[in-house]
């Protein structure tokens, strides 16, 4: 069995618990005011202010990318088990 492949179902699966965790939903509802009260900033700021629009993009952008990466950690664990799983029927 691939040990690389058992290392990303393994972290998939603790990011999923992380995610279900109260720790897990509390950061993400953080990540996701932080994103509504940039994008509400950014709806009223003078289109002539580049850095504020700069920054305000920015905080959307880290605040987004957080439950990406989580969500992508779960997705490559996932496929990483049915791979695992895949290699054992026909291992």
């Amino acid at each position: 069995m691939d040990s690389d492949l058992v290392k990303v179902a393994i972290i998939g699966k603790d990011a999923e618990e992380f995610l279900s965790s109260e720790i897990g939903r509390y950061m993400i509802e953080c990540a996701a005011t932080q994103v509504d009260d940039a994008v509400d900033k950014l709806k009223k700021a003078n289109p002539l202010d580049s850095e504020l629009i700069m920054d305000l993009q920015n905080q959307i952008y880290r605040a987004e990318s957080f439950g990406g990466w989580l969500r992508d950690l779960v997705i490559a664990g996932n496929q990483a088990i049915q791979q695992i799983d895949g290699d054992a029927l026909n291992g």
